[in-house]
């Protein structure tokens, strides 16, 4: 049952990222909005890198284990 709630959680954040971002901003003011706009870019950034890494890593793994196990 929760797994099933898992692409609906996925979708709506999607589709809701910009409404959120835009909200969460409205909460600062002058150069506090910026400060906050540049920090939430860096964690979109960062967590990009994280989950392209991972792919990597899936991929890479499994075929260098393939590769170097003698089988």
């Amino acid at each position: 049952m929760m797994a099933s709630f898992v692409p609906f959680l996925v979708y709506f954040m999607l589709s809701w990222r910009d409404h959120m971002q835009r909200s969460f901003l409205l909460l600062f003011k002058g150069v506090d909005q910026s400060v906050a706009r540049g920090t939430l870019q860096g964690i979109a950034d960062m967590a990009r890198a994280y989950v392209v890494g991972k792919f990597y890593l899936g991929i890479l793994l499994p075929l260098f284990s393939c590769l170097f196990s003698g089988s």
